[in-house]
């Protein structure tokens, strides 16, 4: 039976980015598993207001409080306070849809990466040049994925954005993130909102799923 997991995420939710651990449990102890990635556009180039930023903060503080990740102060007092800022999620896309394409193996540590770079160094994500650093950090070749980004970018994400948006209506999402269990034709969503800061247990509960369903 044709089983895999796919993830329906957006680089700039701030929910996704508590959701990185499991996302990192579920693939170190399911390396099998196919994990397919579903990126939405949840910003496009917004810029960040005063109240914005305050919203935001917000909402990282009681992600900080459940799940443990860290935001740096480059990002809390820096990004979120400068004026400049835009948040815009299709870039980031299209860059994990590059990497995806070049290396499928890399596209989960490309998200990743992208996530730390942001909400820990508050660097300027959307742009290329940051981009194609977090890619070649990765071990990429930084004239193939450039070409790829190009090409992505120049193609635009909006199919994709569609397809994702499609997957949504299917499985009755509400939002970012959401896990999604593919056995056959048969998809079913997983419950993950008590696992925030415990990644480990995340990644067992799926385990012992896919092990019962082996044995039918």
């Amino acid at each position: 039976m044709n089983t895999q997991l796919h993830y329906l995420y957006d680089p700039m939710c701030g929910w996704c980015y508590a959701a990185a651990p499991l996302l990192e449990a579920v693939t170190r102890r399911l390396p099998k598993l196919p994990v397919i990635l579903h990126g939405g556009g949840l910003f496009m180039n917004q810029q960040i207001t005063p109240g914005l930023a305050t919203h935001i903060r917000e909402h990282d503080a009681r992600i900080a409080r459940l799940s443990g990740q860290t935001f740096g102060d480059p990002y809390l007092q820096g990004l979120l306070n400068d004026p400049a800022t835009r948040l815009h999620s299709p870039p980031l896309i299209a860059a994990i849809l590059a990497v995806a394409q070049l290396e499928p193996d890399r596209a989960v540590a490309m998200l990743a990466a992208i996530q730390q770079a942001h909400y820990r160094h508050g660097l300027r994500v959307s742009e290329p040049s940051c981009l194609q650093q977090l890619a070649q950090s990765l071990g990429l070749s930084a004239p193939a994925f450039e070409r790829a980004l190009t090409a992505w970018l120049d193609t635009g994400v909006d199919d994709h954005l569609a397809q994702t948006r499609d997957l949504m209506t299917r499985t009755g999402a509400g939002g970012y993130p959401t896990f999604v269990l593919q056995r056959g034709h048969q998809l079913s969503r997983l419950d993950h909102s008590h696992f925030y800061g415990r990644p480990e247990d995340f990644a067992a509960l799926l385990h012992a799923q896919l092990q019962v369903e082996a044995i039918r």
